[in-house]
């Protein structure tokens, strides 16, 4: 009886994710390559959209997390404007 995978695979870094996904793009750019050949990159693309959205998103809860103080971010926008930067 095979035994079940417990063990996680890492996920491809954000600029992995991102360059890997610029290549899929290039090659269905391209137009060279079948319809079964085409779908597959677009499948990939998929999930490597998926996985720099998770990224993005970690990076933002960071952001957020770092940023706040007592539930309130500790600089907006409106602040840096009205003291003239």
């Amino acid at each position: 009886m095979p035994r079940k995978k417990t063990e996680a695979v890492a996920m491809p870094s954000f600029e992995d994710c991102l360059e890997r996904l610029q290549q899929v793009v290039a090659m269905l750019e391209a137009g060279s390559l079948t319809l079964e050949e085409s779908l597959k990159l677009y499948s990939e693309g998929i999930e490597l959209m998926r996985c720099a959205n998770e990224h993005l998103d970690k990076a933002e809860h960071t952001i957020e997390m770092l940023t706040s103080t007592d539930g309130r971010t500790p600089f907006s926008p409106q602040e840096g404007s009205r003291s003239g930067l």
